[in-house]
């Protein structure tokens, strides 16, 4: 997803709850030369949220190949449940990062809030 070579993972929890019940969320994990770092929601490199109660994001994920062409992993994130006019009419998001700028998810999602986290990456081995 970053660009950098090294596989990463993106995780899906629909029943994820983190201040709206079931919103659900996906997770992604990027990896590095030793691996991907233990996983939990603290450790994920970015999260993906509806704050959407009952929205259920993450029901369904995959990657989309490079979707335009920017020579970035794109993902879709499915959302049974996702209101956006009609209740529980359900969505499916394209995700389009940057090639290496985990940041870049931070704007073009539409409705979802993602969340990258910055860390120390040379502590768990990473470029």
């Amino acid at each position: 997803m970053n660009g950098d070579g090294y596989d990463d993972v993106l995780v899906g929890a629909f029943f994820y709850d983190a201040g709206e019940t079931d919103e659900g969320a996906a997770f992604i994990f990027l990896g590095a030369p030793a691996g991907i770092a233990h996983g939990g929601p603290a450790s994920a490199d970015a999260v993906i949220e509806a704050d959407q109660s009952g929205a259920r994001v993450g029901i369904s994920v995959a990657g989309a190949g490079d979707v335009n062409g920017d020579g970035a992993a794109d993902l879709v994130v499915g959302a049974d449940s996702y209101d956006a006019g009609e209740p529980e009419e359900g969505a499916a998001f394209v995700v389009l990062p940057e090639p290496g700028a985990l940041s870049s998810l931070l704007c073009g999602v539409g409705a979802l809030a993602v969340l990258a986290r910055t860390r120390e990456r040379r502590a768990r081995g990473r470029r």
